[in-house]
């Protein structure tokens, strides 16, 4: 563990070589790209804001190049791509607040880099899932797999002359019955995970709910 943690004015007029009442002047003075993964690990590790912001400030700076290499392979809109860039820097900053953790042979910017190709790859899967989703499309390995019997429930409800009809029966849902079929069958949730978002004793409450929500959607399927 550092003993230096978070890391204290002192050792960063030690590290910079500058008096502290000298030392924020002489680093807005730098040039942003000029800051090493140790200058900046120190001032995103810093106990004073300003310092720290000074750090943030010049590692997004030194990061854009990479960003924009991440998003060239997919299609995202500005907003999206500021929320992954935002919680790829979270995830990266969930390493910086741990006193054990440190670069070994990497860079800060890789690690960064690893983190936001993930959350890109992630982020453009879940695109297609909702797509295939809402259009009451299966994947290939939905195909390729005997589904269990609730899965077989919904896939007798979707077929390819009732997408419109599915995709309204989803939207008049009652709001709870519809996120919990989005969890189940969108993002791939188990019952423990429905379980734990919801905040239900048991999984076994959850599995019920998916059965209700089904039940729901069938009868709006139902012809009047």
């Amino acid at each position: 563990m550092d003993p230096l943690f978070p890391v204290p004015l002192a050792a960063l007029c030690e590290h910079f070589g500058q008096r502290e009442d000298r030392l924020f002047v002489y680093l807005n003075r730098r040039s942003l790209k000029a800051f090493s993964d140790e200058d900046l690990l120190l001032l995103l590790r810093c106990q004073a804001a300003a310092f720290r912001e000074l750090g943030i400030k010049a590692f997004k700076y030194q990061v854009q190049r990479l960003e924009l290499k991440v998003f060239r392979s997919f299609r995202f809109d500005p907003s999206t791509e500021q929320d992954l860039c935002q919680e790829a820097y979270l995830g990266l900053h969930r390493h910086l607040i741990n006193p054990d953790w440190s670069l070994h042979s990497a860079s800060l910017s890789s690690y960064y880099y690893r983190i936001l190709k993930n959350l890109a790859i992630q982020r453009a899967i879940q695109g297609k899932k909702e797509s295939r989703f809402w259009s009451g499309e299966q994947s290939e390995e939905q195909k390729d797999h005997p589904t269990p019997a609730e899965d077989g429930i919904l896939q007798q409800l979707i077929h390819q002359e009732e997408r419109e009809a599915f995709r309204n029966a989803i939207e008049q849902l009652p709001p709870k019955k519809r996120d919990i079929l989005l969890m189940r069958y969108y993002k791939n949730m188990d019952y423990e995970a429905i379980q734990i978002q919801l905040g239900h004793s048991t999984k076994y409450v959850s599995r019920n709910l998916v059965f209700s929500a089904l039940k729901a959607l069938k009868n709006k399927l139902k012809p009047d």
